[in-house]
């Protein structure tokens, strides 16, 4: 792919937070996280890493002026001196700054302080140059960082003595002789020991490019590479809003997989490249799937159906501030909350981003808190999608002593509230819609609470057995007519009761010595299987009771909406 031009000079603003802290003397020593890993402003230039030919972002910011009114780098190291240092091969400069480094702090075969090897000989070297009065300002990267101040592992040596120089060097202004600051950079892909960033070491967040940068980058390298083309219908605009929470290096990826696919940026050559970087990144708290099979694979809920194909898809694919931002499908287990789900996602042609509910709760709230926030950078990241909480209700513990689960919620509540419409629709199913917070149940969040109950499929249960023995590739020998009056029977059967309905009649025609199921199969299994209705009564009266729309609740149940299941004294949550 070809390269493409600078842009503008603009300086980010958390780097004007870095300039802000060194000119007030706040802080000389900076933490960075978040986007570390892409173009910090001009495509093709790295943050910390410089490059044959090329200086990186930050050595840029530091020299730049310098460089400008200097002719040649070794008057540019005598005013500033620049060096990076790696976990695996230590301390490294331009041989015109080592020259000059050297002059204050000598090599460790003859500098006293400079015990033992590694990185502790390096942090020896530096010590003893910031301790020279006469030395100019320099400017240290750190790559790197989390890996030699772990924040999961045990405070080992050299790291014990590693922290021990940070913790000093950021006791007091790090200043040169000269009274000009000295600048150290600790670049962190995940997190740092907490006993770390505190006091005037100062964290920094590199946040990831918002919409309008990533549309002029698109711009730019459509223009750079005319060989690029857009897909019919694809704009640089929807691609660079399909594209969200992707950095720019990231997004130049995206078009370049394109480029090696025939030139054509489609929204599946994208979107499939997008999975790829996100799972990658995110895939311990999610997981990413394509359903086959669309609303055609759901019997009956033609009102839902129709909802979300003729009002929340065009609204989402405008990115309408008008667009719902999701629901809660509460109700008896079997009568497809998940699948419906599924199917959204089919028909409307998006991701469908499940929550790895397991793997977000932990018993410590900090981890709870990593995951959350890890899980939020995801569902950004795969927009548009259908976001699925399955089973919402287990993220909430009411005995919950550790805090892990009211900081969850607050977490939640922020992300959903912040999040804007037309982006995302997220979707909660649930049994027990009385143990979701009700916070979570009001416009902005979850703002629907829709039943799914065994009464959806009256008037279309034998078209439901049809479906489900397909599904299971059961061959039946029956009539019509005869499904119609076997369905009208089924009282209350769900989908899963159904499942099991065909079991029981295959193993009479199976006992019959028969493999293909006839209507006395059906009949015969219908005396011996029990309609989890039976069981789950209160299931379906909670479900009632929290619906907040009437629209899609079946006739036969609308007058129990809004009534209070017996015995357990709740009251209704104001919506």
């Amino acid at each position: 792919m070809k390269a493409v031009g600078k842009t503008n000079g603009t300086i980010p603003q958390w780097y004007r937070q870095i300039h802000n802290n060194l000119q007030t003397q706040q802080s000389e020593i900076f933490a960075l996280m978040g986007d570390v890993g892409g173009y910090p402003v001009y495509p093709g230039e790295t943050l910390g890493t410089s490059q044959v030919g090329r200086a990186s972002f930050l050595e840029r910011m530091t020299l730049g002026a310098i460089r400008k009114k200097n002719n040649s780098e070794e008057e540019v190291a005598q005013a500033h001196v620049f060096a990076e240092l790696y976990q695996t091969t230590g301390l490294k400069m331009l041989p015109e700054h080592e020259e000059v480094f050297g002059r204050y702090s000598p090599p460790p075969d003859s500098n006293p302080f400079a015990q033992g090897g590694g990185l502790e000989a390096d942090f020896g070297r530096l010590a003893q140059y910031f301790n020279d009065p006469a030395a100019p300002p320099l400017a240290l990267i750190i790559h790197d960082a989390d890996l030699i101040f772990d924040a999961e592992g045990a405070l080992v040596e050299p790291e014990r003595t590693l922290l021990a120089y940070l913790r000093q060097w950021s006791a007091m202004p790090l200043l040169s002789g000269n009274g000009s600051p000295h600048r150290i950079f600790l670049i962190a892909h995940s997190d740092l020991r907490g006993a770390l960033v505190q006091g005037r070491i100062a964290p920094i967040n590199i946040p990831l490019p918002e919409v309008d940068t990533r549309r002029d980058f698109v711009s730019r390298v459509m223009d750079a590479n005319p060989n690029l083309t857009l897909e019919e219908g694809l704009t640089e605009e929807e691609l660079a809003r399909i594209t969200g929470a992707l950095n720019l290096l990231q997004l130049e990826d995206c078009l370049y997989q394109a480029e090696l696919e025939g030139g054509i940026v489609s929204r599946k050559i994208v979107q499939a490249r997008k999975d790829v970087l996100v799972r990658q990144t995110y895939g311990g708290v999610i997981d990413i799937s394509y359903p086959e099979k669309g609303f055609d694979s759901i019997v009956g809920l033609d009102q839902l159906k129709d909802y979300f194909k003729n009002y929340v898809y065009p609204k989402m694919m405008a990115g309408d501030g008008r667009c719902p931002k999701g629901l809660v499908f509460s109700g008896n287990p079997g009568c497809g909350k998940t699948e419906l789900s599924k199917a959204l996602a089919c028909a409307l042609n998006l991701p469908l981003v499940m929550i790895r509910m397991d793997m977000i709760k932990n018993k410590f709230v900090g981890e709870s808190n990593k995951n959350m926030s890890k899980l939020f950078e995801g569902i950004k990241a795969l927009a548009p999608s259908i976001v699925l909480f399955d089973e919402l209700h287990t993220m909430f513990n009411s005995g919950d002593s550790s805090g892990v689960s009211q900081e969850i919620q607050g977490q939640l509540q922020t992300f959903l509230a912040a999040f804007p419409r037309g982006v995302a629709f997220f979707i909660g199913t649930t049994n027990y819609p009385s143990r979701i917070p009700r916070e979570l149940l009001r416009p902005g969040r979850f703002e629907q609470v829709i039943p799914l109950l065994p009464q959806h499929f009256d008037g279309v249960r034998h078209e439901l057995i049809k479906v489900i023995a397909d599904k299971m590739g059961i061959e039946m020998d029956v009539t019509e007519d005869e499904l119609v009056e076997l369905g009208e029977q089924a009282t209350d059967f769900t989908g899963a009761d159904v499942e099991q309905l065909c079991i029981e009649a295959d193993r009479e025609a199976t006992e019959d010595g028969r493999s293909v199921i006839r209507i006395t199969d059906l009949s015969k299994a219908l005396e011996y299987v029990v309609p989890t209705a039976k069981s789950t009564q209160e299931m379906t009266d909670e479900a009632l009771e929290y619906c907040s729309n009437r629209r899609f609740v079946p006739k036969a149940v609308e007058d129990k909406v809004g009534e209070p299941v017996k015995g357990r004294g709740l009251k209704k949550i104001e919506l």
